[in-house]
């Protein structure tokens, strides 16, 4: 077999192998082949990070999340972001959510503005689409609470046409870290939204 059969065919068995790997296992993959005999150098470390990034780090698949409330829809979707702005694949990056704001428009003629989601007719608002520190391998649930949390913050504002610029910056910043803070707004949240 020619060298470069051979290299094919390590190169096909590794992106098999890391392909099904998570973030932290890659990482822990990184260090295991940094501890390896090969000298040391900076040049070797950027040809290894290059090597992985081209083959073993996959593109972050997510579907959007939505919750509606009320004529306000509030999606949590990923466009391409991380830490450093735009992701790089990098293992210093994680893929971050974005969240848009709706609101439910009835008279509206379809336009690039207009999102069609179960018959009805949404127009994002306007600044009310910022990156959040959500990364995009949240749980679910996780991911469900913290719409819960932008929908009691914007559903007002959006219901009466109120500015929500400052309020999407400080929302931007939202995380994990938050459920603690708002457990008692999201045990309230049904009687707020679904009054009885």
């Amino acid at each position: 077999m020619l060298l470069e059969e051979k290299l094919d065919t390590i190169n096909n068995a590794i992106k098999k192998l890391t392909a099904e790997l998570t973030g932290g296992q890659l990482r822990a993959l990184v260090v295991l082949i940094n501890r390896t005999e090969v000298p040391d150098t900076q040049e070797n470390k950027e040809r290894l990070f290059r090597f992985l990034r081209e083959h073993c780090q996959p593109e972050p698949d997510f579907e959007a999340v939505d919750l509606i409330e009320g004529g306000v829809m509030i999606s949590l979707e990923w466009e391409g972001e991380g830490i450093q702005e735009d992701y790089t694949g990098d293992f210093n990056d994680v893929p971050l959510l974005r969240f848009y704001v709706y609101k439910e428009e009835k008279d509206l003629a379809n336009t690039d503005t207009i999102t069609e989601v179960d018959g009805k007719k949404w127009k994002q608002v306007d600044d009310a689409s910022y990156c959040t520190h959500i990364p995009i391998d949240t749980p679910r649930d996780i991911l469900e609470k913290l719409l819960k949390i932008l929908m009691i913050e914007f559903h007002y504002e959006v219901k009466n046409n109120k500015p929500v610029k400052r309020l999407g910056e400080r929302m931007s910043h939202i995380n994990e870290s938050w459920i603690e803070n708002w457990e008692a707004g999201l045990e309230d949240y049904d009687t707020i939204f679904h009054k009885k």
